[in-house]
């Protein structure tokens, strides 16, 4: 036993010399690590439409890397809070978007022909990720939903009073002489306030309706997204009267349509659905904006004739959301329907200021 005993002794040391011995030559064990969703690249240059697709495959595969890394420390955490869960769930989609690019770079080297991803949606389909992802105004709270501040100072400028009298005029024969069961009714008093406060401006703003707008946005895995869909209402500058003007002179051409408000007729106001609506609107008239070299400030109104809600998204892309002004449908609440009025003009006074200074520069 006692022999026994030392041959173990000696066989042990023998086998902690090998671990050691191959700890030093091989260098330090390599620890099994999670799989990544990429293959190296190809080594020879390759060169697809005049698009290198390896240097676009290096790329995917450095993002990949990246992406895991941070997720994967992310992992080691005990507990995760509200946003960091988000953050996880928005990295594994990225993941996903970057394997399929990865994949479909992989084929065009193959030869075959590959349509890359397009995900599109209307305003009123759109939830506020893909808002995000077709126009760069990330606007997600940690729980997912909108993110907004209180609008607590709506802007305010005297208007007209004899306007004010004729509007209160006609918004009670309307009253008097429609039903109010459907969309198009809440519409008609809403024509008569908004035309009412473009009218002021003597022509250099215009009203349009229904306007088709569309937007696009390409993510780092090559997918498209697009936002796209009709506005009920849209303030835009008469570029045409501004020209004859000569406040024109220095815009470069060709000439496009500022827009710089949104409104969102309904005939019940659901707070959650039409705002995510309106703001969606909004976003893609801020991106139409910006890429014109335009300021990112722009506004948006949501109203059934009843209840108007004001919302305004800032240079720095955050949304803020006023409460409700009421105006009653029968007989108007003189004060509500005077401070709708006051606060559209204050607004759009501003924005036709701004653009005339932006043409007046040299």
């Amino acid at each position: 036993a006692v022999i026994c005993e030392k041959k173990m002794k000696k066989l042990a040391a023998l086998l902690h010399l090998s671990v050691v011995v191959a700890f030093v030559f091989d260098g330090p064990p390599v620890l099994p690590r999670r799989s990544h969703r990429h293959a190296a690249p190809v080594a020879a240059p390759a060169t697809v439409a005049g698009v290198n697709v390896n240097e676009q495959l290096m790329d995917v595969a450095a993002k990949i890397e990246a992406k895991e890394l941070a997720r994967d420390s992310l992992l080691e955490k005990d507990a995760l809070t509200p946003g960091e869960t988000l953050k996880l769930s928005t990295w594994e989609k990225d993941l996903d978007r970057l394997a399929l690019k990865e994949a479909n770079l992989y084929r065009i080297l193959a030869g075959e022909d590959v349509k890359l991803a397009r995900e599109s949606k209307s305003f009123r389909e759109a939830d506020v990720e893909h808002i995000a992802k077709a126009t760069g105004v990330d606007l997600r709270s940690p729980y997912g939903e909108l993110k907004k501040e209180l609008w607590t100072t709506l802007p305010d400028a005297n208007f007209s009073a004899g306007r004010l009298r004729s509007l209160r005029a006609q918004w009670s024969r309307v009253s008097e002489t429609s039903t109010f069961w459907h969309e198009s009714s809440h519409r008609v008093l809403i024509d008569r306030v908004l035309q009412t406060v473009v009218d002021e401006f003597d022509g250099y703003l215009v009203l349009t309706y229904e306007l088709l707008v569309e937007t696009s946005r390409k993510d780092e895995s090559g997918t498209t997204y697009v936002l796209r869909g009709d506005v009920d209402y849209t303030v835009m500058f008469d570029h045409d009267r501004m020209l004859a003007a000569g406040r024109s002179s220095s815009c470069p051409e060709p000439l496009k349509p500022m827009y710089f408000v949104a409104v969102e007729a309904k005939r019940v106001i659901d707070v959650t659905a039409a705002l995510t609506q309106l703001v969606a609107e909004v976003c893609a008239l801020r991106k139409i904006r910006t890429a014109a070299g335009r300021s990112g400030l722009i506004y948006g109104v949501l109203s059934n004739a009843e209840k108007w809600l004001f919302v305004m998204i800032d240079e720095e892309g955050k949304l803020h959301v006023s409460a409700p002004i009421t105006v009653n449908v029968g007989t108007p609440n003189k004060d509500g329907l005077r401070r709708v009025c006051r606060t559209i003009y204050a607004i759009l006074s501003a924005g036709l200021q701004s653009e005339r200074n932006l043409r007046r520069q040299p």
